[in-house]
């Protein structure tokens, strides 16, 4: 078994390794400081709910960016180069709103904080799924990069070559 690691870590690619380490890492950081936060207020499933009702607004703002691109108000490298921070901003936006949304149940159900996250989480990911379905049948989505994520691409999109 020590052999093994000492094999695998001879194969060590210092610059696509190196970064997906990285990235990695500043992906683990990011996410300790909320993750604490939302423990000690007793809404640690408040990050799984955020990270799945983002949908809406990712597809939305592919469609949106899309839709630019199609009817010729941008040119094909400007949404390249822009669809990627248009989701972002897409996704930040519905995770905002998803959470306020929840506050505002909460306050105005006068419901449990578990009772209106399930309440906003579900109602907000089959709106992105219904969406997608919908909308944008035709995209080809991988399930597997969408349903377990794949850290080791990410350096693939930054690396040139």
């Amino acid at each position: 078994m020590i052999r093994e690691f000492f094999q695998q870590l001879s194969r060590w690619d210092m610059s696509i390794d190196t970064w997906t380490v990285v990235t990695a890492a500043l992906a683990a950081m990011a996410c300790a400081l909320p993750g604490v936060f939302l423990v000690v207020r007793r809404q640690s499933m408040m990050g799984d709910a955020l990270s799945h009702t983002t949908l809406p607004g990712i597809v939305g703002a592919f469609l949106f960016a899309h839709y630019l691109s199609v009817s010729g108000w941008i040119s094909s490298d400007v949404y390249d180069a822009w669809r990627h921070a248009a989701m972002f901003v897409g996704a930040m936006s519905i995770g905002v709103f998803s959470a306020v949304l929840t506050e505002w149940v909460q306050k105005q159900g006068r419901v449990e904080s578990s009772a209106a996250l399930g309440v906003v989480f579900t109602t907000l990911f089959a709106v992105g799924l219904l969406s997608i379905r919908l909308l944008a049948d035709s995209v080809h989505i991988d399930p597997d990069c969408v349903l377990y994520g794949n850290i080791e691409t990410v350096v693939l999109d930054l690396w040139p070559g």
